[in-house]
């Protein structure tokens, strides 16, 4: 039997309200969407965030699931998608490090710590690269220093550089995986801004502290 909530909705939703509609916390809030097949799981309220066994943040990471829009993060609504070809070159910052890509440190007596293969290191280096040109760049063109995207550049590169320092491959897949999310969220901010999207919302917020690195 239908909720007092749901019947209430229901009867006021119309057709043009969206392609499809599903309740949250037991029916307190509905969600719709005007395009898509599915809706993903909403989160709300105080969360407990913590790593999963893939050394990721499941649901609570912007960069892997959608998130209640923020006014604060804008561009967080446009958060890059895995590609769909098989020979793009930005599958690397979906792609989950495996042992194979763990090398033995030269030099260091701990057979426990190693650093990113060259393989690794070689398809991140060029697309790290590219972000931070194309962020100098804008940042040059306003003449803005306290924009996000220098947060998100710095701890994206600090987090690449640490894949060449000796570590165990636990602490190593932190700074990989680091290293994606600071990437996709740095496109996501240039995408805002590039393509105007900042001309509907204030702009992403240039005292907005980072998130911390993933020491």
């Amino acid at each position: 039997m239908a909720s007092s909530i749901e019947q209430k909705w229901q009867t006021r939703a119309r057709n043009t309200d969206g392609r499809l509609a599903a309740e949250i916390e037991g029916g307190k809030w509905v969600v719709t969407t005007p395009n898509a097949d599915w809706i993903p799981e909403v989160l709300v309220g105080r969360i407990s965030v913590s790593y999963h066994e893939d050394g990721r943040f499941g649901a609570a990471d912007p960069t892997q699931w959608p998130q209640i829009y923020s006014s604060r993060f804008p561009h967080f609504c446009l958060m890059p998608c895995r590609p769909t070809e098989s020979y793009d070159a930005r599958h690397v910052m979906w792609d989950t490090l495996t042992p194979l890509d763990f090398r033995p440190a030269f030099g260091c007596s701990l057979a426990s710590f190693g650093v990113a293969s060259g393989n690794v290191i070689g398809r991140l280096q060029h697309l790290v690269d590219d972000v931070i040109r194309r962020a100098q760049e804008y940042s040059d063109r306003v003449n803005s220093k306290g924009m996000r995207i220098r947060f998100t550049c710095a701890a994206m590169s600090d987090s690449f550089n640490r894949l060449s320092y000796p570590a165990t491959f636990r602490d190593l897949n932190r700074q990989f995986i680091s290293v994606q999310r600071f990437w996709k969220e740095s496109v996501a901010w240039l995408t805002w801004v590039q393509d105007k999207w900042e001309h509907f919302e204030p702009s992403p917020s240039a005292d907005v502290a980072p998130a911390p690195f993933d020491n």
